[in-house]
Order: structure tokens, then sequence, then C-alpha cells
């Protein structure tokens, strides 16, 4: 059955407002593309910004040329910064309710923002949705964690303690404005860290605002495979290294921004059993936060949460 496409008339009536919003740099090669499936939503964003890193490549005018004529799309150019940066800037200029991800060279499915609309209406709590990705180009796999689809819940402790990453690829992410602009950006020391990966932020600050999680197994969005993905560097030894230690910096960070005491680990089996359905991914998870946490809590703490999760009581 045909989709009605939203006009802006309906959007009046509707209170949500989205924003979508690509991270570009040097894409040239692909950035009309991953334009155009914004353009071919089946509901439209109410604003579309392309934020251009100071691409060198003729992006800007790729994107110039075919938003000439779209009144509310618009090409926000900055110095270069990397892509957290981009995502940093997008956000700071964005006047949605909700912010949807799209990496320069990925491509939304027609109905991506649609479905991410419906759960955002559902659960006024929602603060992150994230679809599942195919591969496409020198890839072929589907690529989702295997949490169960539908409400994940909150994973405020669970981030907090164990730097978990519960959520999707940056451009199957749609992300409430209000759990981001009051962190968005974030100190340059820390934005240097995530010139790539950026997704990771956006995650960790949802999730640490104590919002909830949608995590849809429909296929929205093509992740593309090409010769130049980040990571396929990253995956080196000296790149591991370096994450771990910008990860370790920005939740230090987050310790004093979201007021996180020493004793948050304790509260790891009542979030746990909270989730509306506990996966083994999911328990795997709280398993491992409260062992990284087990020497602060000390052991007969430790032990009481670690039955508490294994029986989900």
């Amino acid at each position: 059955m045909l989709r009605r496409r939203l006009t802006a008339t309906d959007r009046c009536i509707e209170s949500m407002k989205i924003t979508a919003i690509i991270d570009s740099y040097n894409s040239a090669a692909y950035l009309g593309e991953a334009i155009q499936s914004v353009l071919d939503q089946t509901r439209l964003p109410d604003e579309f910004l392309v934020v251009d890193d100071e691409s060198p490549d003729g992006s800007v005018e790729i994107a110039e040329r075919m938003l000439r004529d779209v009144p509310w799309a618009r090409v926000v150019e900055k110095k270069n910064g990397g892509q957290l940066s981009c995502v940093s800037e997008g956000v700071v200029h964005a006047t949605g309710d909700i912010v949807a991800l799209l990496d320069s060279d990925d491509i939304w499915h027609a109905n991506h923002l649609e479905l991410a609309e419906e759960q955002f209406r559902k659960e006024p709590k929602l603060s992150l949705y994230f679809s599942a990705c195919k591969e496409f180009g020198e890839g072929e796999k589907n690529l989702y964690r295997s949490y169960a689809p539908g409400l994940l819940g909150r994973t405020q402790v669970l981030t907090a303690v164990g730097n978990s990453y519960v959520g999707g690829l940056n451009s199957a992410l749609v992300a409430k404005v209000e759990d981001l602009k009051p962190y968005l950006p974030l100190p340059r020391d820390l934005e240097r860290d995530w010139i790539v990966n950026a997704d990771n932020i956006t995650i960790w600050l949802t999730s640490l605002s104590g919002g909830l999680k949608y995590a849809s197994s429909e296929v929205t969005v093509q992740y593309r495979v090409h010769a130049t993905n980040n990571h396929k560097s990253l995956s080196k030894y000296p790149a591991r290294i370096q994450r771990k230690a910008a990860t370790a910096r920005f939740f230090e960070y987050c310790r004093r921004q979201f007021y996180i005491s020493g004793d948050f680990a304790k509260l790891l089996p009542q979030e746990y059993r909270a989730h509306p359905t506990r996966t083994p991914e999911l328990k795997k998870e709280y398993l491992r936060a409260l062992s990284k946490a087990s020497h602060s809590i000390g052991l007969r703490a430790s032990i009481v949460a670690y039955l508490r999760i294994q029986l989900g009581k």
C-alpha cells in the first residue's frame, strides 16, 4: 500500500518537528545520493541541514545545487574539525524537536523518518531511536545488535558505570534535541578526540540524560562500505588504545556534568530489572559493567548485584 506523503500543511497540524542533519567531508562521490534519500522521505523533514567540514572536493557546490529550490534546507559551512564537530554544529543550528543523523556516504530508505516519528509520538519520554542497517558497496550483511526489537528502556546507569554502547550506527540514530543541546558542542579538547565515531557521543549523551530507547529491527538505512571507511583504520591497535583514552576522558567529564556518584553501580540491578525485555546480550552488558565497577562498591555489594542481575529479580 502506498504511503501518503506528508505535506507542509500536515506538518503544521502535527506538533513534532524533525531536523535532518548530514555531516559531510570530502564525500562528493556519494553526497548526492545521501541528499536525495532525505528529499525522497515519505515524511519529509521540517528542516534539513548539510554541515560541511571544509571539504576541498566540491561537496558544498553539490549540496547547494541540489538544495537551491528547497526552502527548508540549507548548507552550513564550518572550519575543519571532524565528525563530532559537524554533528554538534548541526544540533546547535537545529530548530526541531528531534534530529535525524545521516553520514554523507550512507542512504536512508524512504520510510526512515516516518517510522522514527511514529515511535516518538507513541512514547513522549523516548530519547533515542535507532534502526537496523544493511551494508552495500563492498559488503552485504545486515547490521544490528541482538536487542529485542521495540522499547528497550533506560540505560543511564549502564552507560555511566560501564561506558556501554547501546545503540546503532550514526546514520540510524534519531535523537531528542533537548537531550543533546545542553551538552554540545563538547569542550574543544574533548571534541578533538571524536573526529570520527560521533555516534558514540550521541548515544552516550542521550543515555545519560535518562531517556528511553527504541530499537527497530526494520532495515531503513544502507551503510556504504568502501575503501576509505573510518572503521577500517580504527580497528588497528594504536587507534584502539587512543579510543580507550578518549572514552575515559569523556566519561570523566560526564561524571561532573551529570553528577554521577561513586556508588552509582549499586543501581545496576534495579535498572536491569526495569527493562521491558532482557536479552542475553543486554544481561552481558550489565554484568560487564558490574565487573568493571566491582572494586569500587565492595565485594559483598558486587555479589548481591551479580545475583540480582543473573536472576532478574
